[in-house]
């Protein structure tokens, strides 16, 4: 857990939702997506993970998620296209592709 500064007004006026998130990761390394879910999680969101693309998809397609983090890079298909194929169902979802490329895009 973070330790927050007191005077840090930033940090802890930041506004925060009514209610927890529900928030879907799609990654093929279960440690980074357990990593991404454990920290959501400590923030109070309601967090579910997906080892890969084609079962994030089938999982986006059942739920409401308020959000989606997928990875840029998979085996089965890209983050690009799982977020074509997310933003075809629900042009509105917010998609975030995340990498651990560094430079390399």
């Amino acid at each position: 857990q973070i330790e927050l500064d007191e005077g840090d007004d930033a940090l802890t006026d930041a506004p925060r939702p009514d209610r927890p998130a529900r928030i879907l990761v799609i990654d093929d390394e279960q440690p980074i997506a357990q990593l991404i879910q454990d920290a959501l999680a400590v923030e109070g969101h309601n967090v579910e993970v997906a080892v890969s693309a084609s079962e994030g998809l089938k999982m986006a397609s059942v739920s409401d998620y308020d959000m989606i983090l997928t990875d840029l890079g998979m085996p089965d298909m890209s983050g690009w296209e799982v977020a074509s194929h997310l933003r075809e169902r629900d042009p509105d979802i917010p998609v975030v592709l995340v990498t651990g490329w560094g430079t390399t895009i």
